[in-house]
């Protein structure tokens, strides 16, 4: 691969949202931006969707932020919706997904 046909390779990861990893073989692309909504929830503080990775991201009231792969956008819909946010996620997102935690940054 030359260096033009590189750059045109990440151009394209730059116009679908995504970014390259900083390691040489990432497991998971990483999405750069992802907007989280606050919730009002004792255990969950926001909640986010990337909608062409169909990516969910859910930051814990701990600081703790983790990705979700997969997940429909009626989930993410409904998780936004439900009385009891904790109980959702515990219900239908949890061992449901693959997932891996987001390094703070």
């Amino acid at each position: 691969m030359n260096r033009r046909q590189f750059l045109r390779g990440l151009g394209w990861l730059v116009v679908i949202g995504l970014c390259p990893s900083s390691r040489a073989v990432a497991p998971r692309p990483e999405i750069c931006r992802l907007r989280r909504v606050a919730v009002n929830s004792e255990a969950i503080r926001s909640i986010g969707y990337h909608h062409k990775t169909r990516t969910l991201e859910v930051q814990f009231r701990s600081g703790d932020t983790y990705r979700y792969s997969k997940v429909p956008k009626p989930i993410y819909d409904a998780f936004v919706a439900a009385e009891s946010k904790g109980r959702f996620f515990q219900e239908q997102v949890r061992g449901r997904y693959d997932y891996w935690k987001v390094d703070p940054k």
